[in-house]
């Protein structure tokens, strides 16, 4: 019995936590609901993305607003955290949980964001809100007081960053939607001008909400990026001795791997040096074509990831 009791405390109520299984492979932006049973609760145009779009809008790694490996397997979410529409907005995810949560009974929310790369702003109170009813509502926001709200902001477009927290169900609730609820206490954080990507935009993944003894602590985590943090973003190996080679020092720093992608998501050359020296050419040899290429560096226990863009 105490096997038991143990193991239902640790069931995720989520379905389809982190969007691996869908009805249709999605093929365009705006297809949340491919990822069944999440739904977008105010036709705003929520997004989900899967590997098996690759070369879409809607494609992994590289989609319409940047380039984001999952936190696992093959699909996540993405959604407008606050926008203006003409005054202020966003976009939601929903679902309904496997069974409705119980009064007085302590949860724990997790999931895991990361700011896409294409935006310019990031901001905080990115939330999770539950009802005992069906979430839906008109364009625009969700006028009610979610029971989870995370006050930092949040922008980073590298890793991704693990938010979890606690509350006391009253009883009965059976449906979740994510994303900003209220405009009280949001902040902004602006990280460029281009102000056709004003908005905020997050990918999710590996949402869970489980029954616990109410030691869920407050968590806002994310992991160490490899310094230094900006590096070359372009070459041009046409063989006129001027920058011919993307080269990156990473002496001192342990179990370097470097992999190098393709638009399509195809691992096209791969290197464990601590000296990075890439010429422009597949592992096997063949020289690749003009284009925006996608790297992620791993050492033991940091990763940092980004674009280069090749012109011969």
């Amino acid at each position: 019995m105490l096997f038991c009791c143990e193991a239902k405390t640790q069931t995720n109520l989520v379905p389809n936590p982190g969007f691996e299984f869908y009805t249709q492979c999605p093929n365009n932006l705006s297809q949340t609901n491919y990822a069944f049973p999440w739904y977008d609760p105010n036709n705003y145009t929520s997004d989900y993305f899967n590997t098996c779009a690759i070369g879409s809008d809607a494609g992994i790694p590289n989609n319409f607003f940047g380039y984001q490996l999952p936190h696992q397997g093959n699909g996540y979410c993405g959604f407008t955290g606050i926008a203006t529409c003409p005054d202020w907005c966003a976009e939601y995810i929903a679902v309904p949980l496997l069974q409705p949560l119980q009064a007085g009974k302590h949860y724990c929310v997790s999931f895991w964001l990361s700011l896409a790369d294409s935006v310019c702003t990031a901001n905080n109170m990115i939330g999770a809100y539950f009802d005992d009813d069906s979430i839906t509502f008109t364009v625009g926001q969700l006028q009610v007081i979610p029971q989870i709200k995370f006050t930092q902001i949040f922008s980073d477009k590298i890793n991704w960053v693990h938010l979890q927290s606690n509350f006391t169900a009253v009883g009965g609730e059976k449906y979740m939607a994510i994303s900003l609820f209220d405009t009280t206490g949001v902040d902004t954080l602006k990280l460029c001008n281009n102000s056709s990507w004003s908005d905020s935009y997050y990918y999710i993944d590996d949402v869970s909400v489980m029954e616990n003894d109410g030691s869920c602590s407050l968590i806002m985590d994310t992991t160490t990026v490899i310094k230094p943090s900006v590096y070359p973003n372009i070459f041009t190996p046409n063989n006129d001795g001027v920058n011919d080679v993307w080269k990156i020092d990473l002496s001192g720093y342990q179990s370097i791997n470097c992999n190098i992608y393709n638009r399509w998501g195809n691992k096209i050359y791969e290197t464990k040096h601590n000296t990075i020296i890439w010429d422009g050419r597949t592992t096997s040899g063949e020289p690749c074509s003009d284009g925006t290429y996608f790297y992620i560096i791993q050492s033991d226990e940091e990763q940092r990831k980004g674009h280069i863009q090749l012109i011969r």
